[in-house]
């Protein structure tokens, strides 16, 4: 007669926890590539150096921020557990900006 492992055996708990964790992670990646379809890595990349170099006009300066903001907005937004289409507006002036770099 054959024994059951009883390591083998995953429990609901487990189960749920290996549900959120699944659900979190498609949830970063759909922040991601919110983010990215708006300003991709290559536009972050000018974007910084610009306002590094203090290249920006004030107003570019400001929108910047206004950037910064949206995607910090957006990470935390990541962790809440809303539906998909539960993100922070996105401010026009923002992707306005972004396509210019």
């Amino acid at each position: 007669m054959s024994q059951i492992d009883f390591s083998q055996v995953i429990t609901a708990e487990a189960r749920t926890t290996k549900v959120a964790e699944a659900r979190h992670m498609q949830r970063k990646q759909a922040c991601r590539d919110q983010i990215y379809a708006v300003i991709d890595a290559t536009a972050q990349i000018n974007l910084a150096a610009a306002a590094a170099a203090g290249v920006l006009s004030p107003e570019q300066m400001a929108v910047y921020r206004l950037g910064l903001n949206w995607i910090h907005a957006m990470r935390e937004a990541c962790g809440e557990d809303h539906g998909d289409d539960d993100w922070p507006p996105l401010p026009a002036e923002v992707a306005d900006l972004a396509r210019r770099f």
